[in-house]
């Protein structure tokens, strides 16, 4: 296996007389090295360096050593004769500046590298060698896992950089971001942008309950969003696209969706060309949707990376509707708690973070409470918990016209990205829903901090 006995010599030799070179660079293992004499040694330095022992020599080295039995033993089966002999041969071709320690680094995790990913692709090979039940996609999930955690454990510019270094590239990050005050993506709603907006990275779950019209709130988003010219894919498990699409021209023309779906606009003229330009107008946007009651890890992994990668669509706003159970295969046994907690980090860490897109999903409300059903789990890795619901006194919208007060709201429970939903003083964030015409928008009435809508009057506002 590749490897460079004068490196590591060198490098040992260095830390002897500098060891603060070794505190310099820390990302540094002592597996990186190939040599067992020098993994120990490494290791008891740095471990010394720790306890703030200034002498390294070899008395102190062999006590730190004993310390740990598994070093220890190790050690041991090398039957070095004089372990002062020893470091005083590594002391004559020790380097004496941090640049030349730093390159005689950078060598050896390079050819640790090199061993490690040579290991990986031998045992991907074994695996793929044999006639497994693997598919093509957890395969491919399977082998980019690997080589992902091969990439975070070589990472080799990992050293403490002072804020006057990195401020001002930060910054003009921050700045570029900026769109009309907003940092990220906006929603369709600006009473939303107050709390949060969609930002690269960010998990966004959305619960509500069975029929609630979760979804619809998903397609304003989305429809928003390719309004901005961005590129969204839908990530379905309930709704096929036979079902979504009356929806979507709903949306877009105005009509009612039975309208649409009966074809009783048929013959007028006005109704015709507007549902004529719904289709031409989604034809013409950047838009996927995916139907598939039993999504796993690896077909949303495979299909969000291949948007991801293609230049002629580029992903940038991925919506999942909706964190379940949707695949035996991904539990692994786990309770069902725990499941939708992996689930919600795999979205959160493998999607989001690592796509660099913002990620919106569903999830399912307690029938009863207004928490999410079946797992706090959640709650663990989301940049923020929402929850889509319907107003139990809907009178006002009644009394007042749905527009103005709203037949819906939202309740923010959690929120690490921006200001929290005052919910104790009964804070609401009104909805008007057409249901006939999938349309949501904010309804004009969003009672105070001091106001709730039980002392409201709606017909005194109005006047």
């Amino acid at each position: 296996m590749p490897n460079d006995i004068q490196a590591e010599v060198g490098l040992i030799g260095s830390i002897i007389l500098h060891p603060e070179f070794a505190a310099q660079i820390s990302w540094f293992k002592a597996d990186y090295l190939y040599h067992n004499e020098n993994k120990c040694l490494y290791w008891a330095v740095t471990e010394l360096l720790k306890d703030n022992v200034e002498n390294v020599d070899d008395f102190n080295i062999i006590k730190k050593i004993n310390e740990n039995q598994g070093v220890k033993g190790l050690f041991d089966e090398l039957k070095i004769p004089s372990l002062q002999v020893l470091l005083d041969d590594y002391k004559i071709v020790a380097r004496h500046t941090l640049e030349e320690y730093r390159m005689l680094v950078n060598r050896i995790t390079n050819l640790a590298y090199r061993r490690k990913a040579y290991n990986t692709s031998i045992q991907f090979s074994d695996l793929c060698l044999k006639d497994t039940k693997e598919t093509i996609n957890e395969l491919n999930l399977q082998f980019h896992n690997n080589m992902s955690q091969l990439a975070e454990k070589f990472i080799v510019n990992k050293e403490v950089s002072l804020i006057g270094d990195v401020i001002d590239d930060t910054w003009g990050q921050i700045e570029s971001q900026r769109q009309s005050g907003l940092i990220g993506i906006p929603s369709k709603y600006q009473i939303i942008n107050d709390y949060f907006t969609y930002q690269n990275g960010e998990l966004y779950v959305v619960g509500g309950r069975a029929k609630a019209g979760k979804s619809s709130f998903f397609l304003n988003e989305a429809h928003h969003k390719l309004k901005l010219g961005l590129s969204v894919c839908l990530m379905d498990t309930e709704m096929s696209l036979r079902r979504l699409l009356p929806r979507m021209l709903a949306l877009e023309s105005g009509l009612a969706i039975q309208e649409i779906e009966r074809g009783t606009y048929v013959g007028n003229e006005t109704k015709e060309r507007k549902v004529k330009h719904a289709i031409e107008w989604w034809k013409n946007q950047k838009f996927v949707h995916i139907y598939d009651p039993s999504w796993t890890f690896d077909k949303i992994y495979a299909t969000a990376k291949l948007l991801k990668i293609r230049r002629d669509f580029d992903l940038n706003f991925l919506i999942f509707d909706y964190i379940k159970m949707t695949n035996a295969n991904d539990a692994n046994g786990e309770k069902r708690n725990y499941f939708l907690g992996s689930f919600t980090n795999f979205l959160k860490n493998n999607i989001a973070g690592e796509l660099d897109i913002p990620v919106i999903a569903g999830a399912q409300m307690s029938p009863y409470d207004t928490r999410l059903a079946d797992s706090d789990e959640i709650n663990r890795y989301a940049s923020v918990v929402s929850y889509w619901m319907l107003k139990t006194k809907d009178d006002y919208g009644k009394e007042s016209g749905v527009m103005f007060t709203g037949n819906h709201k939202v309740v923010i429970d959690y929120n690490r990205l921006g200001k929290n939903h005052n919910k104790e003083d009964d804070e609401r964030i009104n909805f008007a829903f057409d249901k006939d015409r999938c349309l949501i928008e904010q309804a004009q009435y969003q009672p105070t901090l001091d106001e709730t809508e039980e002392e409201f009057n709606p017909y005194a506002a109005q006047k």
